[in-house]
């Protein structure tokens, strides 16, 4: 496809694909879609997909991309991909823009596999996110399974991630200079080699003004934000979900090689984590741990010239620091109820039914009544 597809807001629903072959048996690049060059998406939504491939790439939307741009999509339901490059809105795509879009839904395949993107080069996705839980072998994200020369801004996910080896909350495997900022990741995380909240592995890239939330279970290179880095920038980020492993295990990076490291925590507590790096060699870094009190009090992150006028935002003793793109005048989920506090002037929507139980209920079962790994300490919410 060449073209422009605009749904004009309009809804595709129940649509169903299973595993399309060619002429001589072969899978075919699977999704609404299979696939597109120079092509333009938007203002389309596919509700309670089921679409399962046996070709390269499979995703809801689309299988695979080149050179094209979608806008205002989304999709909910179920994908799955038997082969490489699986995502629930595209399988992979290359030299592409992702804008203002999400998945609602899981994702399952083998390798290079992820909530949104399974695959993203030389790509940029702003705005998006990613709910379902991810599933596969190796290159595994909330997000996006394998990412290289993109740029990855304004973005979280919130599903569980498992799998094998290089798995992220919210990318997998990032390399090549991409550049991760303004994103956090609050899922579940579990794999064994290369474990991470944010991210499995990383080489050469840069990440910024991030956090990760979920608890983290591996066996080697695991950490509540990059199981495994390597040359990377790490700054203004911080990490508090439990992290358990076997051999390299740490606050904040698992195995780090020639990381810089800027301005970076993790809560020694809900972590459950003494130091912030399992194993490193020549690391040039400046990492803090703190109790989670501490993690709650703003002087923390200005002392550590953190940005609190144009990219964080928290209120003082009582929640951990949000990033401010959060917000939204249209509120689905328990941050965007307590950022409303950003603007009493502003008019809200209430555009989902939201139960609150999950993001403030304690990470912990001891009798540490401070131990909470999410947003919110034992005093629960803060009244708007």
């Amino acid at each position: 496809f060449t073209g422009t597809f605009d749904g004009l807001g309009h809804v595709i629903k129940n649509l169903t694909i299973k595993n399309p072959v060619d002429n001589d048996g072969n899978g075919l690049d699977t999704g609404l879609f299979g696939s597109a060059e120079g092509a333009t998406f938007r203002n389309i939504g596919l509700t309670n997909v089921n679409i399962s491939g046996s070709g390269y790439v499979t995703g809801g939307l689309l299988g695979y991309g080149e050179g094209i741009t979608i806008e205002n999509a989304y999709v909910t339901g179920k994908v799955t991909g038997t082969a490489t490059a699986t995502g629930g809105l595209v399988g992979e795509i290359e030299n592409a823009l992702i804008n203002n879009s999400y998945v609602l839904g899981d994702v399952s395949g083998k390798y290079t596999v992820g909530g949104l993107a399974g695959s993203f080069s030389s790509s940029t996705i702003t705005n998006a996110y990613a709910t379902g839980a991810v599933s596969g072998i190796d290159y595994i994200g909330g997000l996006v399974g394998f990412s290289t020369m993109s740029n990855i801004a304004k973005v979280y996910a919130t599903g569980a991630v498992s799998g094998t080896n290089y798995i992220g909350g919210l990318v997998g495997h990032a390399n090549y200079e991409t550049l991760i900022r303004g994103t956090f990741a609050t899922g579940k995380v579990t794999g064994n080699t290369d474990v991470g909240g944010l991210v499995g592995q990383g080489d050469n890239i840069i990440i910024e003004n991030t956090y990760a939330t979920g608890p983290v279970t591996g066996d080697t290179n695991v950490a509540g934000l990059v199981g495994s880095s390597e040359k990377l920038t790490i700054d203004n980020t911080y990490a508090a979900g439990k992290v358990t492993g076997v051999k390299n295990v740490g606050g904040l990076i698992g195995r780090d090689v020639l990381t810089i490291i800027k301005a970076s925590l993790w809560d020694t507590e809900t972590t459950g984590q003494s130091q912030g790096i399992g194993k490193s060699d020549d690391n040039n870094g400046e990492t803090s741990g703190a109790t989670s009190a501490v993690l709650r009090t703003q002087k923390t992150y200005t002392d550590a010239g953190w940005d609190f006028t144009d990219t964080w935002f928290m209120l003082d003793g009582q929640t951990r620091p949000f990033l401010r793109f959060e917000h939204s005048q249209t509120i689905t989920n328990p941050r965007q109820l307590q950022l409303m506090a950003m603007d009493l002037t502003l008019d809200y929507t209430l555009g989902a039914d939201i139960d609150m139980q999950a993001a403030l209920q304690a990470s912990h079962t001891d009798t540490n009544t401070d131990r909470y790994s999410g947003m919110w300490g034992p005093k629960g919410f803060d009244p708007i």
